[in-house]
């Protein structure tokens, strides 16, 4: 069982990040066009590293996506401490593609084949 704080900081970082994101979307031009949801964000027990797990829409531009976020995290953490200037640390972030929603859809279009 994950200690409450844990979760609470997972919580606040996955809202913050896609608040970060939707301005991404809206003012950087490599983003344009582009759903960005963070699913889900994990964080380590000594809250040093915060996983956070990303769906990006349309799914043909995931990997250039994911490319740039890791490029750009540096500015996203940079943001991210703007935003959650109350706890000490800013944890290291770490991006992840999670592709549940493509996995989903593929089982869909096996079953409607099977039909």
């Amino acid at each position: 069982m994950k200690p409450k704080r844990t979760e609470r900081l997972g919580r606040e970082i996955q809202r913050q990040l896609g608040e970060i994101f939707l301005e991404l979307t809206r003012d950087n031009d490599e983003f344009k066009n582009k759903f960005i949801s963070v699913t889900a964000v994990n964080m380590t027990p000594d809250l040093l590293e915060a996983r956070a797990y990303l769906s990006i829409f349309p799914s043909e531009d995931a990997k250039a996506v994911m490319e740039k976020i890791k490029e750009m995290k540096s500015e996203i953490r940079y943001r991210l401490g703007k935003r959650m200037s109350h706890i000490r640390r800013i944890p290291d972030l770490k991006f992840f593609h999670d592709d549940t929603l493509n996995y989903i859809e593929r089982i869909d279009q096996l079953l409607k084949k099977i039909k």
